[in-house]
Protein backbone atom coordinates (compact mmCIF):
# COMPACT_ATOMS: atom_id res chain seq x y z
CA UNK A 1 0.00 0.00 0.00
CA UNK A 2 1.44 3.41 -0.72
CA UNK A 3 1.96 6.10 1.58
CA UNK A 4 0.58 9.04 1.79
CA UNK A 5 2.54 12.30 2.46
CA UNK A 6 1.09 15.89 2.80
CA UNK A 7 2.04 18.09 -0.25
CA UNK A 8 5.00 20.49 1.00
CA UNK A 9 5.47 23.52 -1.28
CA UNK A 10 8.45 25.35 -1.69
CA UNK A 11 6.16 28.67 0.64
CA UNK A 12 5.53 25.48 2.91
CA UNK A 13 9.38 24.58 3.33
CA UNK A 14 10.58 27.76 3.42
CA UNK A 15 8.25 28.91 6.21
CA UNK A 16 9.35 26.19 8.35
CA UNK A 17 13.03 26.93 7.45
CA UNK A 18 12.14 29.93 9.15
CA UNK A 19 10.45 28.94 12.16
CA UNK A 20 13.42 26.27 12.93
CA UNK A 21 16.11 29.43 12.40
CA UNK A 22 14.30 31.31 14.53
CA UNK A 23 13.60 28.87 17.21
CA UNK A 24 17.00 26.97 17.12
CA UNK A 25 18.66 28.83 20.16
CA UNK A 26 15.43 28.13 22.66
CA UNK A 27 16.66 26.41 25.27
CA UNK A 28 14.32 27.01 28.62
CA UNK A 29 11.78 28.98 26.17
CA UNK A 30 10.21 25.79 25.80
CA UNK A 31 9.52 25.14 28.90
CA UNK A 32 6.17 28.15 28.54
CA UNK A 33 5.14 26.34 24.74
CA UNK A 34 1.80 24.46 26.28
CA UNK A 35 1.93 21.68 23.73
CA UNK A 36 -1.91 20.30 22.38
CA UNK A 37 -3.08 17.60 20.50
CA UNK A 38 -5.98 15.11 19.72
CA UNK A 39 -5.56 11.37 19.66
CA UNK A 40 -8.27 8.88 18.24
CA UNK A 41 -7.66 5.26 19.34
CA UNK A 42 -9.25 1.84 18.31
CA UNK A 43 -9.63 -0.95 20.60
CA UNK A 44 -9.81 -4.21 18.72
CA UNK A 45 -11.06 -4.42 15.59
CA UNK A 46 -8.74 -1.85 13.91
CA UNK A 47 -9.88 -0.21 10.39
CA UNK A 48 -6.63 -1.13 9.31
CA UNK A 49 -5.84 -4.01 7.78
CA UNK A 50 -3.08 -6.24 9.04
CA UNK A 51 -0.80 -8.53 6.91
CA UNK A 52 0.84 -11.37 8.57
CA UNK A 53 3.85 -13.51 6.46
CA UNK A 54 3.48 -17.07 7.16
CA UNK A 55 4.48 -20.55 6.50
CA UNK A 56 1.54 -22.77 5.61
CA UNK A 57 2.00 -25.11 8.17
CA UNK A 58 1.57 -22.02 10.69
CA UNK A 59 -1.93 -21.10 9.22
CA UNK A 60 -3.68 -22.27 12.43
CA UNK A 61 -1.26 -21.04 14.93
CA UNK A 62 -2.41 -18.84 17.63
CA UNK A 63 0.03 -15.84 16.63
CA UNK A 64 -1.77 -15.51 13.49
CA UNK A 65 -5.33 -14.36 15.04
CA UNK A 66 -6.42 -10.92 15.90
CA UNK A 67 -9.01 -10.96 18.92
CA UNK A 68 -12.04 -9.52 17.51
CA UNK A 69 -15.16 -8.64 19.68
CA UNK A 70 -18.65 -8.33 18.42
CA UNK A 71 -19.83 -4.61 18.17
CA UNK A 72 -16.19 -3.45 17.18
CA UNK A 73 -14.04 -3.00 20.47
CA UNK A 74 -15.21 0.60 20.89
CA UNK A 75 -12.79 3.70 20.08
CA UNK A 76 -11.92 6.53 22.08
CA UNK A 77 -10.87 9.90 21.35
CA UNK A 78 -8.64 12.71 24.03
CA UNK A 79 -7.36 15.70 23.88
CA UNK A 80 -4.55 16.86 25.80
CA UNK A 81 -1.83 18.93 27.00
CA UNK A 82 1.46 19.50 28.75
CA UNK A 83 4.41 22.35 29.58
CA UNK A 84 8.01 21.85 30.81
CA UNK A 85 7.26 19.49 33.82
CA UNK A 86 3.59 19.68 33.95
CA UNK A 87 0.81 17.59 32.43
CA UNK A 88 -2.50 18.47 31.74
CA UNK A 89 -5.43 16.79 32.45
CA UNK A 90 -6.79 14.17 29.13
CA UNK A 91 -10.19 15.28 27.95
CA UNK A 92 -12.30 12.10 26.65
CA UNK A 93 -14.71 13.34 23.63
CA UNK A 94 -16.85 11.66 20.98
CA UNK A 95 -17.92 13.13 17.31
CA UNK A 96 -16.62 15.25 14.53
CA UNK A 97 -14.66 17.78 15.84
CA UNK A 98 -15.34 21.26 14.55
CA UNK A 99 -14.47 25.25 15.79
CA UNK A 100 -17.41 25.23 18.32
CA UNK A 101 -16.76 21.28 19.35
CA UNK A 102 -13.26 21.74 19.81
CA UNK A 103 -14.35 25.05 22.34
CA UNK A 104 -15.87 22.64 24.50
CA UNK A 105 -13.30 19.84 24.71
CA UNK A 106 -10.52 22.61 25.53
CA UNK A 107 -12.59 25.36 27.50
CA UNK A 108 -12.71 23.60 31.02
CA UNK A 109 -9.14 21.97 30.93
CA UNK A 110 -6.93 24.74 29.10
CA UNK A 111 -7.78 27.67 31.42
CA UNK A 112 -7.09 25.77 34.94
CA UNK A 113 -4.67 24.17 33.15
CA UNK A 114 -2.55 27.29 32.60
CA UNK A 115 -3.64 28.89 35.94
CA UNK A 116 -1.68 26.25 37.70
CA UNK A 117 1.19 25.37 35.30
CA UNK A 118 2.76 28.95 35.46
CA UNK A 119 3.28 31.34 38.16
CA UNK A 120 0.99 34.68 37.58
CA UNK A 121 4.45 36.72 37.14
CA UNK A 122 5.16 34.59 34.01
CA UNK A 123 2.92 36.04 30.88
CA UNK A 124 5.84 34.73 28.47
CA UNK A 125 3.40 31.27 28.21
CA UNK A 126 2.03 30.47 24.95
CA UNK A 127 -0.54 27.88 23.37
CA UNK A 128 0.87 25.28 20.91
CA UNK A 129 -1.76 23.68 18.77
CA UNK A 130 -1.38 21.93 14.53
CA UNK A 131 -3.23 23.45 12.36
CA UNK A 132 -5.85 21.42 11.99
CA UNK A 133 -9.02 23.61 10.74
CA UNK A 134 -11.07 23.62 13.73
CA UNK A 135 -8.16 25.15 15.92
CA UNK A 136 -7.74 27.91 12.66
CA UNK A 137 -11.69 28.18 12.26
CA UNK A 138 -13.19 31.67 13.77
CA UNK A 139 -14.83 30.42 16.71
CA UNK A 140 -11.94 29.11 18.11
CA UNK A 141 -9.51 32.11 17.41
CA UNK A 142 -12.41 34.57 19.05
CA UNK A 143 -12.22 32.47 22.02
CA UNK A 144 -8.51 32.14 22.46
CA UNK A 145 -8.63 35.50 22.16
CA UNK A 146 -11.38 36.39 24.29
CA UNK A 147 -9.36 34.45 27.15
CA UNK A 148 -6.15 36.26 26.85
CA UNK A 149 -4.43 32.92 25.35
CA UNK A 150 -1.58 33.27 23.37
CA UNK A 151 -0.80 31.33 20.14
CA UNK A 152 2.19 30.24 19.17
CA UNK A 153 2.51 30.28 15.04
CA UNK A 154 2.90 26.76 13.90
CA UNK A 155 4.32 26.73 10.29
CA UNK A 156 1.17 24.72 7.73
CA UNK A 157 2.43 20.94 7.26
CA UNK A 158 4.87 20.61 10.00
CA UNK A 159 6.45 17.48 10.67
CA UNK A 160 3.96 14.56 11.60
CA UNK A 161 4.84 13.19 14.95
CA UNK A 162 2.75 10.45 13.72
CA UNK A 163 4.23 9.26 9.97
CA UNK A 164 1.25 7.36 8.12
Amino acid sequence: KQKKKPLRTPGHKKKRLLFAREHQYWSQEWNNIIWSDEAHFEVLNRKNRTFVRRLRSESDQPFNFIPKVQGGGGSISVWGCMAGGARGPLVIYSGKVNGSAYVKIIEEALPSFIENAFDSSNKNWMFMQDNAPPHRSKYTVKWLQDKGIKVMKWPATSPDLNPI
